[in-house]
């Protein structure tokens, strides 16, 4: 075995031990009648797969258990059987037994197929690129987008000079102290430069980017995508936790932290949920991948399956989850409109005169068939009001989704972990 692989089934190993101990299979086996040369196989997929494009792939890890035990077992891959429960044991005395491959010649067979492109998700990011963009204005010649300089609006003689793309107010406000305090103004800037600036702002934004680098040989790279996503979602789950600390069990007595934690969560789901998508989506088609963070998967979807769900009536699926947290978003910000159910308007004795009736109109025009009455334009007007869906959700499903959002942040830490120890196959 050479020292990739042997790396790779150390790893796969250490998490299946970690899976050994979690209640959730301990329940499970305990139900089982697991004997000597029966075979324990592994799903491939843990989470309610709603909307996912790509299938399930169909190489399950697989022990082969000696002395009907988890500690004295050779560690497979099988094929031609299919999964739908978390782990299942096929009795060795079974007619149809699946076929085993060796793991480490599984290992060499995922490594051969993985491709170069996955590896992006650890490349460096390089925020260093400099972009400039003129300004029609007699005032000022360009404004550049220059990440290495310290202060986020300064002055280079006629360039404006920007560290990070910023909204045009910060921009004119902080150009206007500037520009007074440089003599280039005595009062307020401008309105002629209103729109070139403003222009100049938006050709920035649509022209300017961030490199990405895929990884090299034997070099730990320092700010990759993951850990630059890792890091926001780990500042949001620190706020969150701060908010969830100060409401306690009763939201109402901390309406701004509640917000504040309504706000993170319906971020977090629309933003997360993306993400998780892609990862279910890139272990289907990765095995290997899915093998070498198993522990993190099933952590993961315990902390969705462990929401309060029963309570809300539906199931533990990543599309409800958002709908769980939008309309209970939803909930705490109908004030606009005070209505919590559909209005039905009672019009006896309202008539209404009837116009024109056009119907028959060329199959190609067939929008042109139409009904016009009095007060059409009014009527369509007020039938545009409409209501969000509203959820009430209780103090324990926010303080349970907390495991959900640090179960997704160490899913995304574990993957990168077993990128990096692939990655030098790629780039040998």
């Amino acid at each position: 075995m050479d020292d990739l692989a042997r790396k790779i089934q150390e790893k796969v190993a250490s998490e299946l031990r970690q899976v050994y101990d979690f209640d959730l299979f301990k329940t499970w086996a305990s139900a089982e009648n697991i004997q000597n040369e029966d075979l324990l196989l592994i799903n491939n997929s843990f989470v309610y797969r709603d909307k996912i494009k790509t299938t399930k792939n169909l190489h399950y890890l697989t022990l082969l258990l000696k002395d009907g035990t988890l500690d004295n077992s050779e560690l497979h891959v099988s094929t031609g059987v299919n999964i739908n429960s978390d782990f299942r044991i096929i009795k060795n005395n079974a007619q149809n037994l699946p076929s085993l491959i060796p793991f480490e010649e599984a290992v060499h067979n995922e490594l051969a197929s993985m491709g170069r492109l996955i590896s992006l998700l650890i490349g460096q990011i390089d925020r260093s690129h400099e972009f400039y963009e003129t300004i029609n204005h007699a005032l000022f010649n360009q404004l550049c987008l220059i990440p290495s300089t310290p202060s986020v609006v300064s002055l280079d003689r006629s360039n404006i000079v920007i560290n990070k793309i910023v909204d045009d107010e910060l921009l004119w406000g902080e150009l206007e102290k500037l520009a007074r305090t440089n003599g280039i103004i005595a009062d307020d800037l401008p309105e002629s430069l209103a729109k070139p600036l403003i222009d100049a702002l938006a050709k920035l934004k649509k022209n300017s980017y961030i490199v990405l680098r895929l990884p090299e040989a034997h070099s730990d790279a320092v700010d990759t995508l993951l850990d630059s996503i890792i890091a926001a979602l780990k500042e949001n789950i620190n706020e969150y936790r701060d908010s969830l600390k100060k409401c306690g069990d009763d939201l109402n007595l901390e309406p701004l932290e509640y917000k504040n934690i309504l706000r993170i969560a319906y971020n977090f789901a629309g933003e997360a949920i993306t993400l998780v998508r892609l990862l279910i989506s890139i272990c289907d088609l990765k095995p290997l991948i899915f093998w070498l963070t198993i522990k993190e998967q099933i952590l993961l979807a315990e902390a969705f399956r462990s929401l309060p769900w029963k309570r809300i009536s539906t199931k533990p699926s990543l599309d409800e989850y958002f709908k769980t947290i939008s309309g209970a978003r939803n909930s705490a910000f109908h004030h606009v409109f005070p209505f919590d159910r559909a209005i039905e308007v009672e019009l006896e004795g309202v008539s209404i005169a009837a116009k024109r009736l056009r119907i028959f109109s060329e199959y190609t025009s067939k929008s042109k068939n139409s009904f016009e009455f009095e007060d059409q334009q009014l009527i369509e007007l007020l039938t545009e009001f409409t209501r969000s869906d509203e959820l009430y959700v209780s103090p324990e499903f926010w303080q349970r989704n907390l495991n959900v959002m640090i179960a997704t942040v160490e899913l995304l830490v574990a993957i990168s972990k077993a990128l990096n120890l692939i990655k030098n196959y790629w780039t040998k």
